[in-house]
């Protein structure tokens, strides 16, 4: 909900936000902005930002997920290959394939259920929001390229006789064929434990550039001119 239009509002000026509870707590001058204009207003800040490498877990947060699930993906894609002795076979269309998702679909996730929230100042739980991150990281850095590149060296495979596919109807081959070409051992514990690593500490990265060089507080009354945000009535 608006009063005023935002893009006539200096938006790169440091402004602090408030949670309003309800309307009589609107100060004369404030700007009432939804979750989404909120969003919008944190992210234009964001790109003005001179120094970017000040904020640099928000500004390039996109690099630093998609590296680290385009990386996981392509050593887990490397596997399935020499296992279903693919060699030089398809070898852009599994690594390419394999590599999007693994850069693509972590951040998207982070972007989605970790960013947003903390731009939209729901921080307070900073161990439930690096797990989240965390967690987030391994299934788009290693779980979605496990699938994806299985299913695509099995096809491959299968199209090149460079290994015995089993039929789909073959219900305890196929398990059998999963369980003996899955990446266990060091390898995938090592991509699991860096994932994990990465979104935890990216996040309070980003927790942290929130709170120091944007300074939101939520937990104090709001003051004319301030945008406001999150209105109930």
């Amino acid at each position: 909900m608006m009063t005023e239009d935002l893009k006539g509002t200096a938006l790169g000026k440091p402004r602090q936000l408030y949670r309003a509870v309800s309307f009589e707590d609107i100060p004369k001058g404030a700007i009432p902005i939804s979750q989404i204009e909120l969003l919008t207003v944190m992210r234009r800040r964001i790109q003005k930002h001179e120094n970017k490498l000040q904020i640099w877990p928000l500004a390039f947060n996109h690099i630093v997920t998609g590296s680290t699930g385009l990386a996981s993906a392509l050593v887990i894609n490397h596997h399935y290959r020499k296992v279903f002795s693919l060699k030089n076979l398809s070898l852009g269309h599994t690594y390419g394939m394999t590599g999007f998702i693994g850069a693509v679909v972590p951040y998207a996730l982070h972007s989605q259920l970790v960013t947003e929230p903390i731009l939209k100042g729901y921080n307070s739980c900073s161990l439930c929001l690096g797990t989240r991150a965390g967690t987030l990281q391994i299934v788009g850095g290693v779980l979605y390229p496990i699938v994806i590149s299985s299913l695509l060296c099995i096809i491959h495979a299968r199209n090149h006789y460079t290994y015995s596919v089993p039929s789909i109807s073959q219900g305890s081959q196929v398990f059998k064929m999963i369980k003996t070409t899955f990446p266990f051992g060091a390898t995938l514990s090592v991509l699991l434990f860096s994932n994990f690593l990465v979104g935890v500490l990216l996040t309070e990265k980003e927790m942290d550039v929130y709170e120091r060089v944007f300074g939101h507080s939520f937990d104090r009354p709001p003051e004319e001119g301030e945008l406001v945000t999150d209105l109930k009535k």
